[in-house]
């Protein structure tokens, strides 16, 4: 997602996007941008400028003027390194204002200038000037010749066949979710047996180890990915309250198909049953929100970028 700051300086500047960042030429310098997620603590906006192969004084020279600098400006965490310089705006007390992201563009311009370097419109592979274009590569913008771009979406294709063949199918991935949460529900239920209450912070600990053996068991990524996690929870959950009733009324005295049956049959039993479930799935909604917005599918690809609207 694209935040207003970032999507009214891209409208500005013409930039184009990928999935949650802009990018694009400012004075004859090419940046990415973009803001951390809403997880993050603190929030965070990141500006990224191309900078290529630099010499030992250019380096030097650069990283020295940021951390002098960086209290000055306001932003955190400078970095160069494998072509690129990265800076962090951290957003404590709200978002960055539009003035503040530009006067820091314009410092970064005016730094690369002083140490010779930039790029234009430049292919960021090869440096040609011909034919080039920006495109989305993994959710990161470039900009590339006609050349390299072909050669580029030759190597992603490979990458993700590979990827492909490594991944297995929906089934692990539901069967790893499924045995990853057993532990939560033995620890659901033996707090029921021992101590008689319902835990129903289990819940949290259930979707995590879901994603996790989802994950271990290689389950194909695809955007139907944290569905079919919170799909596998919901089985779990209702199966433990299920369970802890049952237990309970066990506990009083009835033997276990008894129990079983008055879980569905007794009007007090089957309230406790609807109440601690509509609980359980209100405090894991809250995780399945975050799933839901983490997730990640395979990024891997290379398209022509669309200008930001």
């Amino acid at each position: 997602m694209i935040l207003p700051v970032n999507r009214k300086i891209a409208k500005q500047l013409k930039w184009h996007r990928t999935g949650d960042k802009i990018f694009g030429l400012y004075n004859g310098c090419f940046f990415n941008m973009g803001d951390s997620s809403i997880f993050s603590s603190p929030n965070y906006k990141f500006i990224n400028a191309s900078v290529g192969d630099l010499n030992e004084v250019q380096l030097t020279g650069i990283t020295n003027d940021l951390h002098k600098n960086k209290s000055i400006l306001k932003f955190a965490e400078p970095n160069v390194s494998d072509g690129y310089l990265f800076i962090k705006i951290n957003e404590v007390w709200g978002t960055t204002k539009t003035k503040k992201v530009y006067k820091i563009l314009d410092f970064i311009v005016e730094l690369l200038k002083k140490y010779t370097v930039g790029f234009g419109a430049d292919c960021l592979h090869c440096g040609s000037l011909e034919k080039t274009g920006f495109y989305n590569h993994s959710n990161t913008g470039v900009i590339l010749c006609v050349q390299c771009f072909e050669r580029t979406k030759a190597s992603v294709n490979e990458q993700r066949y590979k990827l492909q063949l490594l991944q297995n199918n929906y089934l692990l991935g539901f069967m790893g979710s499924i045995l990853f949460s057993i532990p939560a529900i033995i620890g659901w239920v033996l707090i029921a047996i021992f101590i008689g209450k319902i835990a129903l912070g289990m819940v949290f600990l259930i979707a995590i180890l879901g994603d996790i053996g989802y994950n271990k068991f290689k389950g194909k990524q695809t955007r139907l990915t944290p569905w079919i996690i919170i799909l596998s929870n919901m089985m779990w959950i209702l199966f433990a309250n299920i369970a802890m009733v049952t237990i309970l009324l066990y506990r009083e005295g009835l033997t276990i198909g008894s129990a079983l049956s008055g879980t569905f049959e007794f009007e007090n039993a089957r309230q406790i049953l609807n109440n601690n479930t509509a609980i359980s799935f209100i405090l894991a909604f809250f995780v399945w929100i975050w799933l839901l917005l983490t997730f990640k599918k395979d990024n891997l690809e290379i398209s022509l970028a669309l200008k930001v609207a």
